[in-house]
């Protein structure tokens, strides 16, 4: 049997063509729109859901793999000696005890793999670094508490900052404080956010989005590993991301940022406008 097979879901924002050559399975969370399911940029591509929740007057909800999408990867893993799931902060989504009971469920029906449930205590491409991180080790034929291990030290190590242009697809859909939420939106300003123990923390106050971006810069050039992977990411907001991928390749040139979109079941809750960036931090 081959070793450890890693899967994740798809609030990573990893493309589903990332995933696959790094040979991790990627379950689609779901986004719905009244009486429409979508499969989480299978269905439903970044492009035409930002257009279509600037025209529809309720916002989508969303819905994390069902347990039979999960037995269904368990399953298909089941030639690896050890399974790791790595899925979203338990602190913003339910996967992780889904994922947990269904993991036990099939390893009590006799799955032949070890399968362990990882809380990368991120979203987005935060979590999508960590993803990646565990495909390379599971690959080089690491095993499972190899990987986990490292897992544990870096999730300290991502850094995952963002501005969003509006807070009030955040604040409709309960993901971050509404005082804080209808404080930025009646002041106009733009919160710099992190991810901090699992949930979202605003960080300073920026009067205007370019002044937000300039921020996330700032950490990227106080923080970063500059020797180390670094996505950005932006919902419909590509002027945005480039310009925040000019500020890094002026002073970093050697170091070329990916720029990604911000799938369906985060943008959500980002709303249009934002960007973002994920990268490792350097050792303290």
């Amino acid at each position: 049997m081959q070793k450890v097979k890693i899967i994740t879901t798809s609030g990573c924002d990893l493309s589903y063509e990332e995933a696959e050559k790094n040979n991790v399975i990627m379950i689609p969370d779901w986004v719905i729109f009244g009486e429409d399911q979508y499969r989480n940029n299978i269905d439903i591509l970044p492009e035409t859901f930002y257009e279509r929740i600037a025209s529809e007057k309720e916002l989508p909800t969303s819905a994390h793999p069902s347990p039979a999408q999960l037995m269904d990867a368990f399953e298909a893993a089941s030639d690896y000696e050890e399974i790791i799931c790595i899925v979203a902060s338990s602190k913003m989504a339910g996967t992780f005890n889904t994922a947990s009971f269904v993991a036990e469920q099939a390893m009590e029906d006799g799955c032949n793999s070890k399968i362990y449930v990882f809380d990368s205590q991120q979203i987005s491409l935060g979590m999508g670094i960590l993803v990646l991180e565990a495909a390379r080790m599971a690959n080089s034929g690491a095993c499972a508490s190899e990987i986990l291990s490292h897992l544990d030290v870096m999730v300290s190590k991502v850094g995952l900052y963002f501005v969003m242009n509006t807070l009030d697809y955040a604040r409709r859909g309960g993901r971050i404080g509404a005082i804080t939420a209808v404080a930025a939106e009646t002041l106009g300003v733009k919160p710099l956010l992190t991810f901090r123990d699992g949930v979202v923390s605003d960080l300073s106050l920026n009067r205007t989005l370019k002044s937000g971006i300039k921020a996330i810069y700032k950490k990227y050039q106080t923080l970063a590993d500059d020797n180390a992977e670094v996505f950005i990411f932006h919902a419909n907001n590509e002027r945005g991301a480039e310009s925040l991928k000019a500020m890094i390749q002026e002073q970093f040139p050697h170091i070329n940022p990916r720029i990604e979109w911000v799938g369906p079941v985060v943008g959500l809750y980002s709303g249009p406008g934002c960007v973002g960036m994920a990268f490792r931090k350097k050792e303290a």
